[in-house]
């Protein structure tokens, strides 16, 4: 894996294989203790799903499990959408799908995780 995002206290890896997990990492003291989003352990899951038709499915089976929190249309240059859902742990999920043809880049990832993760400061 490789770092593709660096934040305070906040770094993400993923692998160069398109349609990668992402793995986010935040910085936690050994004293420290929370509950709840701040956790210590994994943070957020995303993934790109590679089309559109395939994240209509993942949002169907989000829905169908009580999960699903919203969809974002992310527009720009060429436009990519995002279903953002939590896992049985209420942990964050993020599935993303850009038109055909079109590979995420580290910019389009961290804005999805800008509109996505903001309020889990």
């Amino acid at each position: 894996m490789q770092e593709v995002h660096r934040g305070d206290q906040l770094a993400v890896l993923a692998n160069s294989v398109p349609g990668s997990m992402l793995l986010y990492l935040r910085r936690a003291y050994r004293t420290a203790v929370h509950q709840g989003q701040q956790a210590l352990g994994v943070r957020a899951l995303s993934c790109d799903v590679g089309s559109f038709a395939e994240l209509d499915r993942v949002e169907q089976r989000l829905r169908a499990l009580g999960a699903f929190m919203d969809r974002k249309i992310i527009d720009g240059v060429e436009r990519f959408e995002a279903v953002h859902g939590l896992d049985p742990d209420r942990l964050p999920l993020a599935f993303v799908a850009q038109q055909p043809g079109r590979t995420m880049t580290s910019a389009d990832y961290e804005e999805v995780w800008n509109r996505l993760y903001s309020l889990d400061a």
